[in-house]
């Protein structure tokens, strides 16, 4: 686990974010119908997923809007990537610009739909 007191210098624990926030994904995109055909493979890529986005990409409202956009590329990830939507230090023209992504999702992926706006939904009423 990343430990944010052992990195003390600012400029040093933002550059180890930054590279936290990309591996993880760099990861998601390499995940597929190969890495989730093997049992340890999909629990390996699952497992790193879990561990980055809570100690990276959880802590930085900027992700909200990259998360949804690769939520929507990968329909699949959904499940994965969503649990890491933080937001709570999210701005008004994020929201907005999450739910203008949600209402171009294509109707055949309604579920994908109902996931994201589910999770602004929570947020919004307990606002």
């Amino acid at each position: 686990m990343f430990h944010r007191n052992l990195v003390a210098d600012a400029e040093d624990r933002k550059q180890v974010e930054g590279i936290g926030i990309e591996l993880f994904y760099l990861i998601v995109k390499d995940v597929g119908e190969e890495t989730n055909f093997y049992p340890p493979t999909r629990q390996l890529f699952s497992s790193f997923l879990e561990v980055l986005g809570h100690e990276f990409v959880e802590s930085d409202p900027g992700q909200c809007l990259r998360l949804v956009s690769t939520s929507i590329q990968n329909p699949g990830l959904v499940g994965t990537l969503t649990p890491h939507m933080n937001l709570v230090n999210t701005n008004t023209e994020t929201l907005l610009e999450i739910y203008e992504n949600v209402i171009n999702i294509p109707d055949r992926d309604g579920d994908l739909a109902f996931v994201i706006l589910s999770k602004v939904g929570t947020f919004l009423k307990h606002t």
